[in-house]
């Protein structure tokens, strides 16, 4: 019996770094994992590997950084906290998971489903023109930049040279924000 219940207590201690742990927010509206931020970033570092070794892979590995991302968005987003730094990260990481997801589909060739998703990360992103400059906000703004500019890259495929030129402008427009805050 005392073997027992020593091997549970060395199990739960051994794991219990690996267990998911939960937060309140501030105003206690929801709760969210802080394991899934970390996932989610390593979701995006996944997808970065295989985007130019396998497309396929890098495209699952985005769509899983969108789908944990959207859920804690969603829980932000209507909530009283939706301005608040942790907010404000969700928001981010959210818009980084649908640009990097338009990444891949330009990729692999599929430059509708690539400028659907840009665009959705653009909208996102573009909240972050209007917030107070910290460096979460600089982070937001550069990825603005590289969504435009890769808008800008697809149009050029596309043979639409004056919304390419557009993008292009816009882009400038964010990294020079960036670099000079």
């Amino acid at each position: 019996m005392k073997k027992s219940f020593f091997g549970i207590c060395f199990f739960i201690l051994l794991f219990a770094d690996s267990l998911p742990v939960s937060a309140v927010n501030e105003k206690g509206t929801g709760f969210f994992d802080l394991s899934d931020t970390t996932e989610i970033q390593n979701q995006l570092r996944k997808g970065d590997y295989y985007l130019t070794i396998n497309k396929d892979s890098s495209i699952r590995h985005y769509e899983m950084a969108y789908i944990l991302a959207e859920k804690l968005f969603d829980q932000f987003s209507d909530s009283a906290d939706a301005q608040s730094e942790l907010g404000i990260q969700m928001k981010y990481l959210f818009g980084k998971s649908l640009l990097k997801k338009g990444v891949a589909y330009k990729s692999a060739g599929d430059f509708s489903k690539a400028i659907k998703w840009m665009r959705e990360s653009q909208q996102l992103l573009d909240d972050f023109r209007i917030l107070e400059s910290n460096p979460l906000t600089q982070m937001g703004l550069a990825e603005l930049s590289n969504c435009y500019l890769n808008l800008a890259l697809i149009f050029e495929i596309l043979e639409s040279y004056k919304v390419s030129e557009e993008k292009i402008l816009l882009s400038l427009k964010y990294v020079k924000s960036v670099s000079d805050p």
